[in-house]
């Protein structure tokens, strides 16, 4: 998951319209929460990683193959693949696409509508 909001599938009608971008010079993609409304759960509180678990998979090398079997692990990021920066005004999540990885959500959802925007 990325961040964004969650509504209730039983709730009113959800537009789904993510703006994507790729910055030609960096293959990392930028994401920013959406402001809560009825029915809505933010899942990014605009300040920091709380409430999300970040996880690295084994060191690669060039061609992909991996370096070590040991992950790097869960919560555990030496390099700042996973950041908070500042972009447009708005402090977004900022993940480097470095390392082989994920972020999820540490409180699991159900039957939900995601609604989120990305580049």
């Amino acid at each position: 998951m990325i961040p964004g909001r969650l509504g209730n599938s039983s709730g009113p009608g959800v537009s789904h319209s993510p703006e994507t971008t790729r910055s030609p010079t960096n293959s990392s993609y930028h994401l920013h929460s959406l402001l809560s409304q009825d029915g809505w759960t933010s899942l990014y509180n605009g300040r920091d990683l709380s409430g999300w678990d970040t996880y690295l998979g084994p060191p690669l090398d060039d061609s992909g193959k991996a370096i070590s079997k040991e992950p790097v692990g869960l919560n555990k990021d030496p390099d700042h693949v996973f950041t908070i920066v500042e972009q447009d005004g708005e402090r977004v999540i900022r993940i480097s696409g470095e390392k082989w990885g994920a972020i999820s959500t540490q409180k699991e959802y159900a039957d939900y509508h995601l609604q989120l925007s990305f580049r």
